[in-house]
């Protein structure tokens, strides 16, 4: 019971570090638009780029391989045994983006707009990317760390890596369903 236990709250510490650097990331890309850099941003984009409520949206394939890329590169950086330092800064630099995009939308166009233009990303793929990083860093350490007789380390590893699989096809499958709604709902619901 105590090894359950002990097991439950390293996942959480996990969680919670994860969340750390990406909320770090938010802050940090929040700042950057709020100093110099936004207002260069807001100087350079054009007026008619925000009238009207018309606003861009990537279409369906676009958006699902820009945001399954990220999701990929983390599963990538789950084989090696350096890749928590990668996975940290892919989830801190995500962060950073989706800080000062969300940023200069709410500059532009107001919070209402923004929360529903990320509203997807906000709900469905940051999670995945959270839970990506936390999967992938626990892989590391299993494949590393783990302390498995030898009979059984063949058929472990084959077990650890088709459960890797699978919760990088399930994150595909979740990432696809955002970028479509991303890409087909959003858009109609604020009247582009």
């Amino acid at each position: 019971m105590k090894l359950k236990f002990n097991i439950n709250k390293k996942r959480q510490i996990l969680i919670i570090a994860v969340c750390l650097f990406f909320m770090a990331g938010i802050v940090v890309g929040s700042i950057f638009a709020r100093g110099l850099f936004g207002e260069k941003i807001m100087d350079i984009l054009p007026e008619s780029s925000f009238e009207n409520g018309k606003m861009s949206f990537l279409p369906l394939n676009e958006a699902f391989l820009k945001n399954v890329f990220f999701s990929a590169v983390i599963w990538f950086c789950g084989f090696a045994s350096f890749g928590v330092v990668f996975i940290a800064g892919i989830i801190f630099l995500k962060a950073m983006s989706y800080g000062y995009a969300v940023s200069i939308v709410i500059r532009a166009k107001g919070l209402g707009f923004a929360a529903l233009a990320f509203l997807p990303q906000a709900i469905i793929i940051v999670p995945v990317y959270i839970l990506m990083a936390c999967v992938a860093i626990s892989y590391i350490k299993e494949k590393n760390f783990n302390k498995i007789p030898i009979k059984r380390l063949k058929r472990e590893k084959s077990r650890m890596f088709t459960e890797y699989v699978i919760i990088f096809a399930s994150a595909a499958i979740l990432i696809f369903l955002a970028s479509l709604i991303e890409s087909c709902f959003v858009p109609f619901f604020i009247g582009n």
